[in-house]
């Protein structure tokens, strides 16, 4: 393999040494010829970091197929098999544009084998419009070669919640990484609260109500009692003067003169009218003081209170 190795190194070495062709901006072809060969005496002595530092160098300036090879193998040989890889495409385009078949050969020699080496992430993530970082570097495919070891897969969308795992990747498989953003509990409006009014004048505080005076219900009763003693006496009297009037018609007959009776009569009729009238006074005195009285009903839980005012 070593030997194979070498065939291929300088031949690509001679290929790259073949072109004199008008540098790019930032270096001369000579320049660029010089850091090839420093490459390629690097690379010999298997210091691949160092040696692909001087290839890149000369593939700003002019790249070749072969200066294409040469990196894709330093990648290789320092594990970066998905970066060895993607180089080796990118030599293998370029020898067939150019028309290189013994670099096209080599090339191919490493490309083949190499391929079901490189680990593969598988990425699903939903929202689809969500934005993929792998290791930092985004990326719009589905499917993204890796090297070999611990990788970062971070996706983010709008209203969503980011998302990011970490994802061992082992040569030759493919890791299937699902990423599902959960969208993000957007907060409630806040409803505008109605400014409250500006307080106003103070309002004058009421004097207190003078209640009116209550009248005594001893005074209604005892005008109640006195109808009810005249009317009892006015009956009284017009019974006895009843009863006198019949003993006088009685006498009278056997007597010149009943002046005495009629008299008699006279005074108990007088009475009798008198302790009407008075009772009739009273007893409209008494309804006026009954019925003057202010009543009101209350409530208390399941008690029922009437109160009133006389």
């Amino acid at each position: 393999m070593r030997r194979h190795a070498s065939i291929v190194l300088g031949l690509a070495l001679l290929l790259g040494t073949e072109t004199r062709a008008r540098a790019q901006a930032g270096g001369s072809p000579e320049q660029a010829r010089r850091a090839f060969e420093e490459g390629v005496a690097l690379e010999k002595k298997a210091d691949y970091a160092s040696a692909l530092g001087r290839f890149r160098d000369a593939a700003r300036i002019k790249a070749t197929p072969g200066v294409r090879f040469h990196e894709g193998y330093c990648l290789e040989m320092t594990g970066k098999l998905a970066q060895a890889l993607d180089t080796y495409e990118q030599a293998e385009k370029l020898a067939r544009e150019q028309n290189k078949a013994d670099v096209l050969s080599a090339v191919r020699a490493r490309l083949e084998p190499l391929a079901p080496r490189v680990p593969q992430l598988a990425i699903r993530v939903e929202p689809k419009e969500a934005e993929v970082r792998v290791d930092g570097i985004a990326t719009t495919k589905e499917t993204v070669r890796v090297d070999p070891g611990e990788h970062e897969v971070a996706a983010t969308a709008r209203d969503r919640a980011p998302k990011q795992v970490r994802v061992t990747a082992k040569e030759g498989a493919t890791e299937t990484v699902v990423l599902e953003l959960e969208p993000i509990a957007k907060p409630q409006p806040v409803a505008a609260q109605a400014a409250a009014p500006a307080p106003g004048p103070a309002a004058a505080e009421e004097p207190p109500r003078e209640e009116p005076p209550s009248r005594s219900i001893a005074l209604t009763v005892v005008v109640t009692g006195g109808a009810l003693v005249l009317a009892g006496a006015g009956i009284g009297a017009f019974v006895v003067s009843g009863s006198t009037q019949e003993d006088a018609d009685r006498e009278c007959q056997s007597r010149i003169s009943c002046e005495s009776e009629r008299d008699k009569v006279r005074t108990f009729d007088a009475l009798a009218l008198a302790g009407f009238v008075g009772a009739a006074g009273l007893g409209a005195l008494a309804i006026v003081l009954w019925s003057s009285g202010a009543t009101k009903v209350t409530t208390s839980g399941s008690a029922v209170q009437l109160t009133g005012r006389f």
